[in-house]
């Protein structure tokens, strides 16, 4: 953990340098009485690949609202704790981050943990969790005293999505699923399993596995067994619900089984799960097989996407990816946006600003407008923040309304988008 928090802060220290408006005097990150911290969890560990980079889309909201001169007279401070995929670790890092006096959390960034978080840490102590890529469906069924938002599209959106295209545009109508044993995993299959067989499709076989497989051996053991149940009806297609590393490490077992042969290649259909080229990378060959994922996409129309897709690879020096669509960038500016108008740092105050920054029929702020946005919030106007992401419209529930998906296919080890679909 020392050497870790050694890199991030060498990372930290390369950011602030990136442009010549920073000062050296300047440290957004000091924890005094002249900062108004923001909690942030999320992964940097193995079972997400890249899972750092969602914090730094987060660290250059923040940057940009502190250039723009802060809020309250005050500065804004990114605090980070790691959660890796274990619910029990991200349950203690909330409570870290509730000990240092944030007032609000960014994350955690998986379903399982937001669901853990929530329920025993932040719901119980009041406050505000903006969750960013938390997509299972159960997260809008928590008593959440409407202290749990979200910026990505529920899964019932994913799911919906997936099963349509499967049907429609793949013209595949017997499926088998395989998916991961958590909250994210369970909701996204059940969701895809009723739109599918609603409307038409067939499915053999509904398998889970468990997160952990990459360390398990007796969960090794199992797999075989696993993979030759889910092919054993010859099903047109696969359902592949995984994260990156265990998602490749099922689809090197699969190929290994001899299972694909010349005479029967079924097409596999992914998630946002697996759009990652720790993915790509870590499949020893596709073969011939056909792999499809969906992964959200944004519903920019104006640009704004663009640019902050220019100044993430720009500033931070990471390769631009499917998964950082922006949704963490947006949940960091709601939030920052939020706490402006909030008349006081009071968790209730904040919880119930949030509606008045977005679709509120305010001035629409875009893409780093925060001296434009803080500006007009400090003459008391109303204000729309549109996200670079999604419209943030928001449902009683706190997800957004709509949504739209990235239809890419695996060509040459690299995701190539091949349509993009919306769903409401």
């Amino acid at each position: 953990m020392c050497i870790l928090r050694y890199f991030l802060l060498i990372l930290l220290i390369v950011f602030l340098s990136c442009s010549d408006k920073i000062t050296k005097e300047e440290d957004f990150n000091r924890l005094d009485e002249n900062v108004i911290k923001i909690g942030y969890l999320g992964p940097y560990s193995y079972e997400l690949s890249d899972g750092d980079t969602y914090y730094y889309e987060a660290l250059l909201a923040i940057r940009q609202a502190n250039l723009a001169g802060g809020i309250m007279g005050k500065k804004l401070a990114l605090i980070p704790e790691d959660t890796k995929t274990n619910p029990d670790t991200a349950i203690v890092a909330a409570k870290k981050l509730l000990d240092k006096g944030v007032v609000a959390i960014i994350g955690p960034i998986t379903s399982t943990n937001t669901i853990a978080v929530s329920t025993n840490v932040t719901i119980p102590n009041n406050i505000l969790l903006i969750t960013p890529w938390a997509t299972s469906p159960a997260i809008a069924n928590i008593e959440d005293n409407n202290l749990v938002w979200r910026t990505v599209p529920s899964d019932n959106f994913q799911g919906v999505a997936a099963a349509n295209y499967i049907l429609t545009k793949l013209n595949k109508k017997t499926c088998s699923v395989i998916y991961i044993d958590n909250d994210y995993g369970e909701g996204l299959a059940n969701i895809f399993k009723k739109t599918y067989t609603e409307n038409g499709g067939q499915i053999y076989k509904i398998l889970k596995y468990s997160q952990n497989i990459i360390y398990n051996e007796d969960e090794q053991r199992k797999l075989p067994v696993k993979i030759d149940s889910l092919f054993s009806d010859l099903p047109e297609i696969i359902y592949f619900v995984t994260y990156d590393y265990d998602g490749a490490y099922i689809l090197n077992k699969i190929f290994e089984s001899g299972i694909i042969e010349q005479n029967y290649n079924p097409v596999f259909f992914g998630c946002d799960g697996n759009t990652k080229d720790a993915f790509i990378s870590n499949v020893v060959s596709f073969f011939d097989v056909d792999f499809y994922t969906t992964m959200v996409a944004p519903l920019d129309s104006a640009g704004y996407f663009d640019k902050f897709r220019n100044d993430f690879e720009k500033i931070l020096e990471y390769r631009f990816s499917l998964q950082n669509s922006g949704n963490v960038y947006d949940a960091a500016s709601l939030l920052i946006y939020t706490l402006a108008a909030s008349p006081s740092l009071n968790t209730q105050d904040i919880v119930e600003t949030i509606p008045e920054i977005a679709n509120n029929g305010g001035e629409k702020i875009f893409y780093n407008e925060f001296e434009k946005g803080l500006s007009l919030i400090a003459e008391n106007k109303k204000i729309d923040y549109e996200g670079v992401f999604n419209p943030l419209d928001f449902d009683e529930n706190g997800d957004i309304k709509k949504a739209a998906y990235f239809i890419s296919k695996i060509e040459n080890k690299d995701f190539i988008v091949i349509d993009t679909i919306i769903v409401e």
